[in-house]
């Protein structure tokens, strides 16, 4: 076992679920990254393009990941919350659980994809406790309408639950993040591992 990969630690939420977080680095400054909707923080080190990333924000000072409900190590979350893992609500509140647990009285907060709703969900409740709100890939909603047209339209959405369903496990999610890649089998295989045990496949059936 690596002994520079951090130890993942558990936080306890109000209604008694575990979340499962680590901590790595050091400085004057906290971040905490919301994720997408599936992630393990465990697995995460083993891919060495997510590691790079996280060792290059654990340089600008003390970096705290966490997994969601339904996600990695943290508990499941109810079946019809099951695309997400939690509502969001659920995840903003979990965010706040972990920043308690790894004492962190005000942090930047770096948010991802879906990660992005929590976040700013935890930024307008507790202003006094995020420093920073980033955000990359983030979206207001996802299908197109009249008032939204820089949305996806409803067809491609449905196209992509259709693979998630039909190849999730395989390195799906590579085709969407970095489709380039998907001609590198270790990474696709590393992708679909991450895949398989960062949700648990009772919520991918539902989804």
């Amino acid at each position: 076992m690596r002994s520079d990969i951090p130890i993942t630690r558990f936080a306890r939420a109000p209604d008694g679920a575990r979340i499962a977080y680590q901590v790595v680095g050091s400085g004057p400054v906290d971040l905490i990254l919301s994720t997408d909707w599936a992630s393990s923080i465990d697995l995460m080190w083993e891919i060495p393009q997510i590691e790079r990333f996280l060792r290059r924000l654990a340089s600008l000072g003390r970096l705290i990941l966490f997994d969601k409900r339904g996600n990695g190590a943290s508990d499941a979350a109810p079946i019809e919350r099951a695309q997400f893992g939690a509502t969001v609500e659920q995840a903003a509140g979990d965010l706040r659980t972990v920043l308690d647990a790894a004492e962190s009285a005000r942090t930047a907060v770096v948010a991802t994809t879906f990660g992005g709703w929590p976040a700013l969900l935890f930024a307008a409740t507790h202003p006094d406790r995020c420093a920073r709100l980033v955000l990359q890939d983030c979206v207001q909603r996802l299908v197109r309408a009249d008032d939204y047209p820089q949305g996806v339209d409803a067809s491609e959405i449905e196209a992509a639950v259709e693979s998630i369903r039909n190849d999730w496990g395989r390195g799906v999610s590579l085709a969407g993040g970095a489709p380039d890649l998907l001609a590198d089998d270790d990474l696709r295989h590393a992708y679909g591992r991450h895949e398989r045990l960062a949700v648990d496949r009772m919520y991918m059936a539902q989804g």
